[in-house]
């Protein structure tokens, strides 16, 4: 949203209207500064514990603790902030007269002091303790300070209004190629044609997929190709829908962390599983040994009887050496696709509608089963969690 100078400047005039009032007369509730900036300090003053009054010429003001409680004009409204003679002064253009020597005060005799003057107050301002007494003070006098009304203001303000109209309008017949910022608002900056968004590629990536899974909901057989284009989530959940259709409950756990297991296989009527099974979506390199340890040191640490492990791609020697003599089995991605061409037709049509649903080729985040987003920095593209920065799991694009 844009402030008009219009509405900055009104704000301000907002503002200084209660200095302005202040300035110009007085009101209940003010304070005794408050009264002093506006009059000035009173000849004459009287004081009580809580309650001061203040003379003037002019005007009497009844403070109680520290706040205008009462106040009364002395002068008709007209002559309210006219100047106004003081008693015992004279005009400074009226010249003084000779005062005759018989009457002149002799040098040995000490001047004459005024006597203060002293003012009663009324019954209903004083004190409610009666053990304290008032204390008459007596002030010089002063005139009252000369305060700018509230036409300067306005004025001031009215210059302001008019000198920013001004500079915007040379803004604004200026040239296109002269033209100055500096008394210009900020203008959103508008997308061009040629600037695309990182997302407007992932997005264009994803419909794509869409249009080409519609034709994949009709496959019956599992395929090399169709097995690389599989995202990891997906994976899994083939692997698990292979051994619910051959006749073993099993239960994926596919988000979150797992601890190193995808797929727990149960006997009918057991709540403990008998089988772990850890799946490994990779293609251009093999699962190694470290992977089988980790798999069967869960077995072991749980008292599960049987582990699998299902990969895309192939193992390493070292893996197959280990898991020889113990109670695992390791599944390459070919053997995986002989097996699951063992099932019926009806089963494999099933599993596979299931897999090939919406877009099964984008990658899912692992730590908030979303659908990640292709970034494409300058270092090279991946896959990022949309949820960034809340979420910074990436995930590299497959070369293979």
């Amino acid at each position: 949203m844009r402030l008009q100078p219009a509405w900055i400047l009104l704000t301000l005039l907002i503002a200084l209207l209660p200095l302005v009032k202040a300035e110009d007369g007085v009101e209940l509730g003010m304070t005794r500064e408050q009264v002093f900036r506006a009059f000035g300090r009173p000849p004459s003053r009287m004081e009580n514990d809580d309650t001061h009054v203040l003379i003037y010429p002019h005007l009497r003001v009844t403070l109680t603790n520290g706040v205008v409680s009462t106040f009364t004009w002395l002068v008709p409204p007209e002559k309210r902030h006219a100047p106004i003679a003081r008693p015992g002064t004279r005009p400074a253009s009226t010249p003084s007269r000779p005062v005759p020597a018989a009457q002149s005060t002799p040098r040995s005799t000490p001047p004459v002091q005024p006597r203060p003057q002293v003012t009663t107050l009324p019954a209903t301002t004083r004190s409610s303790s009666p053990a304290t007494p008032l204390r008459p003070e007596v002030v010089a006098e002063k005139q009252p300070r000369k305060t700018r009304g509230a036409g300067f203001y306005v004025g001031l303000l009215a210059l302001m209004i008019g000198g920013l109209t001004w500079l915007r309008l040379l803004a604004k017949r200026a040239p296109a190629g002269r033209r100055s910022t500096a008394w210009a608002f900020p203008q959103p900056e508008r997308p061009t044609a040629s600037a695309r968004p990182a997302d407007d590629f992932s997005a264009a990536v994803r419909r794509a997929t869409e249009t080409a899974s519609a034709s994949a909901r009709d496959i019956d057989r599992l395929t090399p190709t169709l097995l690389r284009e599989l995202e990891w989530k997906r994976f899994e959940e083939l692997v698990c829908g292979y051994y619910n259709a051959s006749g073993v409950k099993a239960e994926c756990t596919c988000t979150g962390a797992d601890g190193g297991v995808d797929v727990k296989l149960f006997r009918p009527g057991e709540a403990q599983p008998y089988g772990y099974v850890q799946c490994k979506s990779w293609f251009g390199r093999d699962a190694g040994v470290k992977l089988i340890r980790e798999l069967f040191g869960v077995m072991t640490a749980d008292q599960v009887a049987e582990g699998v492990f299902v990969t895309t791609s192939d193992f390493s020697d070292d893996a197959r050496e280990f898991a020889v003599g113990k109670p695992l089995t390791l599944i390459d991605g070919t053997e995986f696709i002989r097996r699951f061409e063992r099932l019926s037709l009806a089963a494999q049509r099933e599993v596979l509608r299931h897999v090939t649903r919406g877009d099964y080729t984008t990658p899912t985040c692992v730590n908030c089963d979303v659908k990640m987003v292709l970034k494409n920095p300058d270092t090279g593209a991946f896959w990022g969690c949309p949820r960034y920065p809340r979420c910074h799991r990436t995930m590299k694009l497959r070369t293979a």
